[in-house]
């Protein structure tokens, strides 16, 4: 009886971390944290799941900058990502399910014309509410993390203009 018992609490346990994790799916609005923009919405991702089981984000909107529209197309230094449109390309992508997250995936910073490509691990946090995105080069130690919020998707058609 006690075996069934551990097994139960397991399962539920198991359960809870899984529905947690597939939250990720969604949508998600990333928010600068760069000084002098705090709590500006930077960008509209949608996170889906590919047919490998792997985490996927596209940016699905993006924000004016310096009072001009986002370009359509993002103008890289680096040639794979030259001319690509900036909206509906997988910017994320590989992030695999890792306990109550997604990890060893990429994200390209396309927040430049430079074409980074860091490490990237997200964490769905406060029920729901938020998605702890980690960037990072080599280690995950050595990165930074930015807090996206979830929307709903009358709230992204909305911003999307949709």
């Amino acid at each position: 009886m006690k075996g069934l018992l551990i097994f139960l609490m397991a399962a539920a346990t198991v359960t809870t971390v899984s529905a947690e994790a597939s939250q990720a799916v969604g949508y998600w609005k990333s928010i600068s944290d760069v000084k002098g923009e705090e709590g500006k919405v930077t960008a509209l991702w949608k996170l889906s799941v590919d047919a490998k089981g792997q985490l996927q984000g596209a940016m699905v909107w993006v924000a004016d900058t310096n009072g001009k529209p986002a370009p359509d197309k993002y103008e890289s230094k680096k040639a794979e990502f030259n001319g690509l449109p900036l909206k509906g390309t997988f910017w994320m992508k590989g992030l695999k399910k890792s306990g109550d997250g997604w990890s060893g995936g990429t994200i390209v910073d396309v927040g430049n014309d430079k074409g980074d490509v860091y490490g990237c691990d997200v964490k769905v946090t406060e029920g729901g509410k938020r998605l702890a995105m980690r960037g990072y080069l080599g280690i995950a130690l050595l990165g930074r993390t930015q807090v996206w919020v979830w929307t709903g998707e009358e709230e992204a058609k909305k911003l999307a203009g949709s």
